[in-house]
């Protein structure tokens, strides 16, 4: 059998091997590399149009009063620009970047324009056609002409056009079925003489309800034409029932759509229904029919009319007839009643869009114009690939129907990243105004000395927030270690000594700290790894992976110590790391395959984080297994006392030394 504890004292060997100069790293200034989260500062991503030496950017930041700053040469970022000329003119550009954005990714850059191509009758100058477009408000626009057939095109490039001013209004998109109706009459029997549609309620009231009341009601509500009747008692009436009411009034408008800011409605019959039902309480019965009272001047048959009435969805219609001196007059029931007109929202425009006024005063001034085609211009940029194809099936899903596509590649420079002490942000000088930011002024001495640039990113950290987040992190750790402490003491209460298993797990957490934070601040000085918040996230995620497989092994040491036939403690702690080893191992390989493929492929944002996870993981499989358990054997042997006294004998207090003599 493999003995581990007997090896102990080479695994501490081992360990201050590894820690140590880790700790000589630390002692020399400046321990870690910080981040800018720790030790504040300005960050800038600067990409150039050309070419730029390192030698030469740091050379004129060092003019500018930043001879410190740090300066790294990044992957330039390779950017396509894609002109657009979409048509007809759209007047909603957000709309569009939106949908973009949506469909593509975000947009780095968004420009809209608009294009004219105009064809004047008779011949037009340059100045001429320009001088008239700058009283137009639009001077900065840009001029081409192009022969065509009959004359000659001229080719109007400006910023985007104001949208025309629109309102909406409410309009009959589908008669009612009334009008219908009588229009179907008059083409059978010809025009009525006498035609009259009215909407009849039948309703009966849970309450004492009087028709007084219900008359005020109606009239309340806008129908001082109706008519309350109360109609013959109904044999299969419920005893103690409310009063049912028959009620004619006049036709009832259907429901409002939404329209121009204003929200939908619903129709009249529901509103009134609605306003009962408040003023009077429950509706034991409401039913909807119409009765319509047509007379003609000649003959008709009362199965003719009765013919026209039906309808597909209408029940069988009750119909009336009475002769007249003249002609018949008919009388019926409609149910269900004649449903209104439906009405839709309509635009109107108000005042026509730009592009239509411009062509108005440009043929006042010049004369007709043979043709006049108007459309956007989109530069767009995007952060990934997206191909001519795609990009002119989403523009026609908006409704474009023209689409014509150029690329154009944009040859970029040399992209650096900057770190700089905290740029200070403008002064307000005597009148109250905002002077330029340390940063604007760098900006503009970048672009004067060295050449354009284009900002990619740019991050601002105070002194203030950078030591107090040093703060946290501290705390964070130390309260984390001191929850750990109290918690193993409690968890190991019942065996003997649990206090030494505590401190063991304790040291061997300090052990994994310290060889993660040596390694990290060799790398800071060899590699310039810096330590930020993410490595602050993976050590206290390194300090419970540590903790807790120590704890599996203790959990070991207790169930075996625990057993009747209990070996020695040596034996017990020893038989404990064999048969969890195994365990431990599987673990660590698993999740350290998975950390090296996100180190390697996982991208710069994730990297110290990962990094800490890796070395962290490593270390706290060794602890678990050299350290902890160890420690607690040394403790238990007596090991520290025998250390302490070799130690005191080679370096005697001086208190000691005069007791002797």
């Amino acid at each position: 059998m493999i003995d581990l504890v007997s090896k102990r004292f080479w695994y501490f060997a081992l360990s201050l091997a590894v820690i140590l100069p880790g700790l000589v790293s630390l002692l020399i200034p400046p321990g870690l590399t910080p981040g800018i989260e720790f030790s504040s500062g300005t960050t800038m991503a600067i990409q150039f149009e050309g070419p730029v030496a390192q030698d030469a950017l740091r050379a004129e930041l060092a003019a500018q009063g930043h001879p410190d700053a740090v300066v790294q040469r990044q992957k330039p970022v390779s950017e396509v620009a894609l002109l657009v000329e979409a048509g007809p003119v759209n007047y909603e550009p957000e709309q569009v970047k939106q949908r973009l954005s949506r469909r593509f990714g975000k947009l780095s850059d968004y420009t809209v324009g608009a294009l004219l191509q105009v064809q004047f009758a008779g011949p037009v100058s340059e100045d001429r056609l320009r001088a008239e477009l700058g009283r137009l408000g639009h001077p900065e626009a840009t001029l081409e002409r192009r022969p065509v057939d009959g004359g000659e095109r001229w080719r109007i490039a400006t910023q985007s056009l104001v949208a025309p001013v629109t309102t909406q209004e409410l309009k009959q998109s589908e008669p009612g079925e009334e009008s219908k109706l009588r229009e179907a009459l008059a083409k059978r029997f010809g025009e009525p003489s006498q035609f009259a549609a009215k909407v009849v309620l039948s309703l009966s009231f849970e309450g004492a309800v009087s028709a007084e009341q219900l008359q005020g009601e109606l009239t309340a509500q806008g129908h001082p034409e109706a008519v309350v009747s109360v109609p013959q008692p109904r044999p299969e009436a419920e005893a103690g029932s409310g009063p049912a009411y028959t009620i004619e009034l006049g036709q009832l408008g259907g429901p409002r759509p939404a329209y121009d800011d204003k929200p939908a409605e619903p129709g009249e019959e529901a509103s009134l229904r609605q306003a009962l039902v408040q003023r009077f309480g429950p509706i034991s019965q409401f039913q909807v029919t119409s009765r319509v009272v047509a007379a003609f001047p000649s003959v008709v048959s009362q199965a003719d009319f009765k013919a026209e009435l039906q309808t597909p969805g209408r029940s069988e219609s009750e119909v009336t007839v009475e002769a007249l001196p003249q002609g018949v007059r008919f009388t019926s029931v409609v149910t269900p009643r004649l449903r209104p007109p439906t009405l839709a929202p309509e635009t109107i425009t108000v005042t026509p869009g730009e592009d239509q006024r411009l062509k108005a005063s440009l043929e006042e001034r010049f004369g007709a114009t043979a043709s006049y085609t108007s459309a956007n211009t989109y530069r767009l940029k995007f952060g990934r690939g997206v191909t001519d194809e795609e990009l002119s099936g989403a523009l026609r899903a908006l409704g474009f129907s023209d689409v014509a596509l150029q690329r154009q590649v944009l040859t970029q420079g040399d992209a650096y990243f900057l770190r700089t002490r905290p740029l200070k942000v403008g002064e307000r000088g005597a009148q109250g105004a905002l002077g330029p930011s340390e940063r604007d002024q760098l900006e503009t001495a970048l672009r004067s000395h060295i050449g354009p640039i284009t900002i990619l990113e740019t991050a601002t950290v105070d002194p203030v927030v950078a030591a107090e987040t040093v703060r946290n992190a501290f705390l964070a750790v130390v309260v984390a270690a001191a929850f750990i402490l109290l918690y193993v003491w409690w968890a190991f209460r019942r065996l003997q000594h649990a206090f030494r298993y505590s401190v063991a797990a304790i040291i061997a957490l300090i052990h994994d700290v310290l060889v993660v934070l040596g390694i990290f601040s060799v790398l800071g000085k060899v590699a310039n790894v810096e330590v930020n918040a993410m490595f602050i996230t993976g050590m206290l995620t390194v300090v419970g992976f540590s903790v807790h497989d120590t704890i599996v092994v203790f959990d070991r040491i207790r169930e075996n110590l625990g057993r009747a036939d209990a070996p020695p403690f040596e034996v017990a702690v020893n038989n404990s790391l064999l048969e969890t080893m195994g365990r431990s191992l599987n673990t660590s390989i698993t999740l350290l395959l998975t950390l090296l493929a996100l180190l390697l492929f996982g991208g710069v944002t994730l990297r110290n984080f990962v990094l800490v996870l890796f070395i962290g993981v490593i270390t706290g499989t060794y602890s678990s297994i050299a350290i902890a358990s160890q420690l607690v054997v040394s403790w238990e042997r007596g090991d520290f006392a025998r250390a302490a006294r070799f130690l005191r004998r080679l370096n005697p207090l001086p208190g000691a030394a005069r007791s002797r003599e």
